[in-house]
């Protein structure tokens, strides 16, 4: 099996009605959704958009405008690569030329779909991020690849809520998405529904960086002690202040209010819903 080269473009065609050309992915992971593919060794990532849609739709681009993308720790068919499970995204709109000829081996039900239909799909996304069908309801009639609900609400295309795609990036990752086991109506925590990322949570390092910048503003702030005192104590010291410094960053990971990030890049692998009210972590009214 292939190793993952942690790169992917994606290709977005619009036609002169308004209309999005999407196919509904034969291949893992399921999904509806534009061309798209690794860079691998078709050069750079403008050839690798050229070469993806002579490849999954006979089409000739003429054409490519950047219009987003970043790193997202979305999963694919193949191994991990160096930097784990994710890909470094470009996402282009292209313009084409040519008659479309899809390849059978990667696409299927290759059509036009106007906004209100798009719309309709990345809805059925955000419900099966809620567990409100199963895996294999989604894969025989899916929604929008979750990967593609970031891509096509930054295009303005589809309308989310940042909680929704909070939940839909977890479902991409592969990352749990459970409700707490100790929450329940009528206490005084966060509702019942409110969703925590706890892999993420788990992910979280003794060497995230925020770990000791939070244990330090603690110590500082009971003891009013210089930075150069806190130096003096020791890499892991004081040890209680470090790991329940860690514990609650690990919290804020977990409701979302933080993102988890990559403590040798500081890049962040989680994204945060804008709309959580932080003094209950649950989504904002």
């Amino acid at each position: 099996m292939k190793v993952c080269d942690n790169t992917s473009v994606g290709i977005v065609i619009i036609d002169e009605y308004g209309r999005y050309l999407m196919f509904d992915r034969n291949t893992f992971p399921p999904g509806t959704a534009p061309a798209a593919g690794h860079i691998d060794d078709h050069g750079t990532a403008e050839d690798a958009a050229r070469a993806e849609v002579e490849e999954e739709l006979g089409l000739t681009v003429t054409g490519l405008t950047h219009v987003t993308g970043w790193w997202r720790n979305n999963r694919c068919r193949r191994l991990p690569g160096a930097r784990g499970v994710g890909h470094d995204w470009t996402v282009y709109q292209a313009t084409v030329t040519g008659d479309l000829a899809p390849s059978a081996r990667e696409t299927k039900n290759v059509r036009w779909l106007t906004p209100d239909a798009l719309q309709t799909l990345a809805n059925r996304t955000a419900a099966y991020a809620q567990e409100h069908f199963t895996e294999a309801e989604f894969t025989t009639s899916p929604g929008i690849e979750p990967v593609w609900m970031q891509w096509l609400a930054n295009l303005g295309a589809i309308h989310v809520s940042p909680y929704e795609l909070r939940q839909v990036q977890l479902l991409a990752s592969g990352m749990s998405v459970v409700t707490h086991p100790s929450l329940s109506p009528g206490s005084d925590g966060p509702d019942s529904d409110r969703l925590l990322a706890v892999a993420d949570a788990g992910s979280v390092h003794y060497t995230d960086p925020r770990v000791r910048a939070l244990a330090y503003t603690r110590w500082h702030l009971t003891t009013g002690g210089a930075h150069a005192e806190w130096l003096a104590l020791g890499k892991d010291n004081p040890a209680a202040l470090i790991e329940e410094a860690r514990d609650w960053l690990r919290a804020a990971v977990a409701l979302g209010l933080l993102p988890l990030v990559e403590p040798s890049t500081g890049r962040a692998l989680s994204t945060v819903p804008l709309s959580v009210d932080p003094s209950t972590g649950t989504p904002a009214s």
